[in-house]
């Protein structure tokens, strides 16, 4: 007989129990507004007011009477509490907790610490504060730490350790540590750690860490660490460490570390360390490491480093160190290094090392070095087949050519010191070398030697071997010599 009588006590007290979870939990639970919306409207009918919530004409309250009505309501935290001191287990949406907390909706919990199930999303921010393991449709907390899962979402005002949401983790202030979104994470403050999302992570603040999304890496307070989109990584401010954009990688600010973009990498503040753009690499002010464009490299400070580019390496205020460009290397600056350009190099200043062109060369202040260019080297701005006079190149205070130049048509200088080699024509005002061309004219004085066809000195100070020589400034009968003229 004992026996019959302990399972149906037993029966009873699950049913009891089960009975208690579903009352409590209801506390938040839309049958429990129907329940409220019930007894007020007996006091409703009581005091006269319209108990079916409907204005005087009928009709129903617009959304924005029903939203006011929702923010005078108060929670309710009508729970089942197994334990003591607020610590246990709970069912239902009881306002502080430790331990074991299971409810339809948060509303208005104050403090929640142990872990937390929701079956339905929250009112409000749910919980103010919340410290440890939240599963649910949407944990929301106003201040978060520990783990949270959320079916849908995760949403905080500041959160500390691991969130994981099927569309998105959002922040409205600081985040901390690992976050995994299936379309984005959002932090309106700043964000440190690792976060993961399938379309973008956007950070209004500072992130630093490891940032990947699917489309776009965004951070307008900078970026420090591993950044990565498979379109686009943008910073507002700053860039530092390894940005990846399978389009473009863009910094209001400055850029250092490694940067890579499928089209372009772009820096408003300046470039340093390693950048490569499938199209360009630009920066707005100095680039400083190795800059590569897949057609262009442009600067609009100095340029210091390695600078390649399948079109042209620009940088407006002087290039310094390796460069290599398809077709042009141009600056408004001095060009310093080693060079080779597929057509040109253009300096506005001066060209100091080694520098090569398929077609001409040009520096407004003179070559000092090695200057090799496939048909004009030139301190003039002329172009390849415009032929000047016979001793048209000026005196000249700023502009120096001095080492070995080049040319396959002519090289045209003011000034040159050390050795000239053109096929077809050396002309400058005052030389002080040796000169090789069918045709070498000096407009001022030449010092050294001139062997070519036709060679001609204004006034010479040392030897001319060629075909013909003429020196205006000899004797009558030292002016024109064939062979060999000489003045000392």
């Amino acid at each position: 007989m004992q026996h019959v009588f302990y399972r149906p006590s037993v029966s009873s007290s699950l049913l009891l129990l089960v009975g208690c979870f579903v009352v409590a939990s209801c506390g938040t639970a839309p049958s429990a507004s129907v329940q409220m919306r019930g007894q007020d409207s007996e006091a409703q009918q009581k005091s006269g007011q319209n108990p079916s919530g409907q204005n005087p004409s009928g009709q129903n309250p617009s959304g924005d009477e029903r939203q006011s009505d929702d923010a005078k309501e108060k929670p309710s935290h009508a729970s089942l509490d197994l334990g003591v001191a607020n610590t246990g287990i709970s069912f239902g949406n009881s306002q502080t907790w430790t331990g074991l907390r299971f409810n339809w909706s948060d509303w208005g919990a104050e403090s929640i610490t142990g872990l937390n199930v929701t079956l339905w999303s929250p009112r409000g921010y749910g919980i103010e504060n919340f410290d440890g393991v939240a599963v649910g449709v949407a944990p929301t907390a106003r201040n978060s730490t520990g783990l949270r899962l959320g079916l849908v979402a995760t949403v905080s005002d500041s959160t500390t350790g691991i969130e994981v949401a099927g569309v998105a983790s959002v922040t409205g202030g600081d985040a901390t540590g690992l976050r995994v979104a299936g379309i984005a994470t959002v932090a309106e403050g700043s964000s440190e750690g690792i976060s993961l999302a399938g379309v973008a992570t956007v950070t209004e603040g500072e992130s630093i860490g490891v940032y990947l999304a699917g489309i776009a890496t965004v951070s307008e307070g900078g970026m420090q660490g591993i950044h990565g989109g498979a379109i686009a990584t943008v910073s507002g401010k700053n860039m530092l460490g390894l940005q990846v954009g399978g389009i473009a990688a863009a910094a209001e600010g400055s850029v250092s570390g490694i940067t890579a973009a499928g089209i372009a990498v772009v820096a408003e503040g300046g470039i340093t360390g390693l950048s490569v753009g499938g199209i360009a690499t630009v920066s707005g002010k100095d680039m400083t490491g190795l800059q590569v464009g897949g057609l262009a490299a442009v600067a609009e400070g100095r340029a210091t480093g390695v600078s390649a580019a399948g079109i042209a390496v620009i940088a407006e205020r002087g290039l310094t160190g390796l460069h290599a460009a398809g077709i042009a290397t141009v600056s408004d600056g001095p060009i310093v290094g080693i060079g080779v350009s597929g057509l040109s190099t253009v300096s506005e200043k001066s060209i100091t090392g080694i520098e090569v062109a398929g077609l001409s060369m040009v520096a407004d202040e003179g070559v000092r070095g090695i200057g090799v260019a496939g048909l004009v080297m030139s301190d003039l701005k002329r172009a390849p087949w415009d032929f000047m006079p016979l001793g048209a190149p000026k005196k000249s205070s700023v502009s120096l050519n001095r080492g070995l130049l080049v040319a396959g048509l002519r090289v045209e200088a003011a000034n040159v010191e050390g050795i000239t080699v053109a096929g077809l024509i050396n002309r400058s005002h005052d030389f002080d070398g040796v000169g090789i061309s069918a045709h070498n004219s000096v407009s001022g004085m030449q010092r050294g030697l001139q062997v070519g066809v036709f060679n001609y000195a204004e006034d010479l100070r040392g030897v001319q071997v060629g075909l013909l020589n003429y020196v205006p400034s000899n004797p009558w009968y030292l002016r024109w010599m064939p062979l060999v003229n000489f003045r000392f």
